[in-house]
């Protein structure tokens, strides 16, 4: 049963670095405190109609409709592990997906419960079920998440192979449901074709482990993959790298004036173009119009989660730890809106409300209380001293040093403009060239394997690299031993 309920509309406004909020829901509820995820359901046009708790304390699912004083309780006999729902004119269905033998759950208009059984693991973390629209494949259920899939016991040592997975249903659940090895995917047409592109990124991560000290050393295998399906089942690697993990993939028409979708795509793995810091937490868009990747812009993004795509003020909404939501512009990459909330929260998630402009809302539970905040339009953040672009033009000492086989040298780059990069040797002749290009804001890894021009090794010394812009440079000193 409800404690209490109360509606509070701009009843308290707080500042953030650069924003506004306004507290608009708060309610607290007997055992809350188990409420593993919220989901919002919206009632056409835009209007918040009631939530749908996941209670893994309980194995249950609650529905709190904001005009009823009561919960509406569905028991499902196994911990929820994440829930969504769709509102239509006569009925509300709900999915809920189910840890114990990880299944899906649904429910429609009278609350009788259907079940569609899935994979049987040992092992499930990170799960979510969501609504998307893929393109010719019309509305689907799509879940996603990383397995342990694979467990292999031997005499000596084990080994396992986890990977992402993503899974995709109809709505009525009643469609052949097709298996992706993927953590993510999206409809987009970046090749201009609106009726058979999606993005993926798929991941796996695997390792064989020794007991015997007379073996050979443990080995483990870990890649990214950034794809094109042209169907369901046909696929078209954009970019392979070897280590990092996903976050996933936004898909639409960031990009002003372009007849192509834009690709944002984020977590710790490779840019699509190999020239930033290898497997380092960022966001980057990248434009297709050529048929292949080329970057608009690269953001590093420690500690920072995108949920969720705000088109109103263009720009992926986020948060940064349990208390903190960021808001990054993207057209451009930059840093809009800084917002540090008023308490922790955790189960959260990003909605919007109103018909035209939607505004922005974020519920989640502090303890057993839900709150849902309502964000007022972004302003540019300045000096903002958490800021997640390089603040100035920087070459740094490469490593390691001195080198024998390879060396690698971090870049910081505070605003779009023509790099170069060349290596000199000790009479200030020209070696090689590392870099000659437009080079958008961020920090990214330039490597040296010695070798000049033409590709032959060059001999022990001292070698100097030089970073230039149109206005400043910087220069390095790098021992070679051979």
């Amino acid at each position: 049963m409800k404690k209490y309920s109360v509606l509070l509309v701009l009843l308290l406004t707080c500042s953030g670095q650069a924003g506004t909020y306004q507290i608009v829901y708060q309610e607290r509820i007997d055992g809350a405190e188990g409420y593993a995820d919220i989901s919002a359901v919206i009632r056409s046009p835009g209007v918040l109609d009631a939530f749908v708790y996941s209670d893994s304390a309980s194995h249950r699912i609650l529905i709190d409709y904001l005009d009823s004083d009561s919960l509406v309780t569905w028991t499902i006999g196994s911990p929820p592990v994440s829930t969504v729902s769709a509102f239509s004119e006569d009925s509300l269905t709900i999915y809920c997906l189910a840890r114990a033998v990880y299944r899906l759950v649904w429910s429609q208009g009278s609350l009788s419960v259907d079940s569609v059984p899935l994979y049987e693991m040992p092992e499930q973390e990170r799960w979510t079920i969501r609504l998307d629209d893929l393109g010719r494949f019309g509305p689907s259920v799509v879940i996603r998440g990383r397995a342990r899939i694979d467990l292999l016991d031997v005499t000596i040592g084990y080994g396992y192979d986890y990977r992402g997975t993503c899974e995709i249903f109809d709505r009525t659940i009643v469609g052949s449901a097709r298996a992706w090895l993927l953590a993510d995917i999206q409809y987009g047409n970046l090749y201009g074709d609106e009726t058979s592109e999606y993005v993926a990124v798929d991941w796996s991560h695997g390792a064989y482990y020794y007991n015997d000290p007379w073996d050979p050393p443990p080995s483990f295998w870990n890649y990214v993959e950034v794809k094109v399906a042209v169907s369901l089942g046909s696929t078209l690697a954009i970019d392979r790298t070897n280590g990092g993990l996903p976050g996933g993939v936004f898909v639409d028409r960031f990009i002003p004036a372009s007849d192509y979708d834009a690709l944002i795509c984020y977590g710790q793995l490779d840019d699509l173009n190999n020239q930033h810091v290898p497997c380092t937490w960022h966001a980057a868009c990248y434009s297709f119009a050529s048929g292949e990747p080329e970057e608009i812009w690269y953001t590093p993004l420690s500690g920072v989660t995108p949920e969720h795509v705000y088109k109103p003020q263009h720009y992926v909404a986020g948060m940064r730890g349990a208390n903190k939501v960021i808001a990054l512009n993207y057209w451009n990459g930059q840093l809009c809106d800084s917002i540090d909330l008023d308490r922790h929260l955790t189960a959260t998630a990003f909605f919007e409300t109103g018909s035209d402009p939607s505004v922005l809302n974020l519920v989640g539970r502090s303890y057993d209380t839900i709150f849902v905040y309502q964000f007022e339009t972004p302003t540019e953040v300045e000096n903002d001293e958490e800021s997640i672009l390089p603040l100035s033009f920087e070459l740094a000492q490469n490593y390691p040093n001195p080198f024998n086989d390879e060396t690698v040298m971090r870049i910081s780059n505070n605003t779009r403009q023509h790099l170069t990069l060349k290596v000199y040797n000790i009479l200030g002749q020209e070696v090689t060239v590392l870099h000659d290009a437009e080079t958008s804001a961020g920090t990214f890894a330039a490597r040296w394997n010695g070798a000049d021009h033409r590709g032959r090794q060059v001999a022990s010394g001292v070698y100097f690299a030089r970073l230039a812009s149109p206005v400043e440079s910087s220069l390095i000193k790098m021992v070679l031993l051979r």
